[in-house]
């Protein structure tokens, strides 16, 4: 599940957040690798050309040395690339990782992993899933106790809630799901047209359709709730250990990574948060048959 893990720490003096979640996440005996990237800026000269700054290299390794003195259970890497996000990607890909855990922080050059569209870019061509742990978070300790997965029908969807249900064997937690229906912001006329603050019928009877097939494949009775995606997740999540969502091309959730629906989610959020994009396949999984 959980058994090697990557991450993401700056050239800030802690970095507890990401180290707090990846505990709390990793299976027992798991490997703990902590990277820090030293960002390659493009040549102004030439547009094919990357340069870095030595004297930056040699900081970001003093860096690491400090922060693996500090936590002697850790391995400790750095890691040379264009942006953090990609740093971390090349990591996760060489080492196998089931996860990269990262802070939400926006201080410190781990901050531009989830400034603006790259949020976008670094998880939907992550090779596993990634993990934000909100600021400030310091000190849960334990077992999870609560998980609550937002599910759209997706492949995605369904990998996160696999996630979610293992965790549920290992810490015996509860696990609750729910499918988000936005409001629509219009009034479109017609019989298949949105009316203000109405759910989509469309999007409505999709939701439908999922929540039933889940309930009939594993068991798990889910809930539908309208509203913004991310005020309705945050919201249901806010006294629960980890929010675990599936983000595919097309899915109902995907508009979470895009503009302010992103920054609301990743910078606001006050409970852990576990992203797991789509690996096998675009599109849609859910349809009434």
């Amino acid at each position: 599940m959980f058994k090697t893990l990557v991450i993401g720490i700056d050239d800030r003096a802690d970095n507890h957040e990401a180290l707090t979640l990846a505990r709390r996440l990793a299976d027992p005996g798991a490997r703990l690798v902590a990277a820090q990237i030293t960002p390659i800026d493009a040549n102004p000269g030439a547009e094919t050309t990357l340069y870095f700054d030595a004297e930056a290299v040699r900081e970001t390794e003093r860096s690491a040395r400090r922060f693996g003195r500090a936590h002697e259970d850790l391995e400790v890497i750095t890691e040379t690339a264009p942006s953090p996000g990609e740093g971390l990607r090349a990591v996760a890909q060489r080492l196998g990782a089931d996860v990269i855990v990262v802070g939400s922080s926006l201080r410190g050059l781990l901050g531009r992993v989830f400034a603006g569209d790259d949020v976008l870019g670094t998880i939907r061509h992550a090779p596993c899933a990634v993990a934000v742990a909100p600021l400030g978070y310091t000190e849960p300790q334990g077992p999870l106790g609560r998980i609550v997965v937002g599910h759209d029908g997706t492949a995605a969807a369904d990998a996160a809630l696999k996630r979610a249900a293992e965790l549920r064997l290992r810490d015996d937690c509860e696990v609750e799901v729910i499918d988000v229906v936005e409001r629509a912001v219009s009034v479109v006329a017609g019989v298949h047209g949105t009316y203000a603050g109405v759910a989509a019928p469309d999007e409505l009877e999709s939701a439908r359709v999922n929540v039933s097939l889940l309930e009939q494949r594993t068991g798990v009775a889910g809930e539908i709730l309208s509203g913004d995606a991310a005020d309705v997740l945050s919201h249901a999540a806010r006294t629960s250990d980890l929010l675990a969502i599936g983000l595919q091309h097309r899915g109902r959730l995907d508009r979470l990574l895009h503009g302010s629906a992103a920054h609301a989610l990743l910078r606001e959020q006050t409970t852990p948060l576990l992203i797991v994009p789509a690996l096998d396949g675009p599109g849609p999984r859910a349809t009434a048959s």
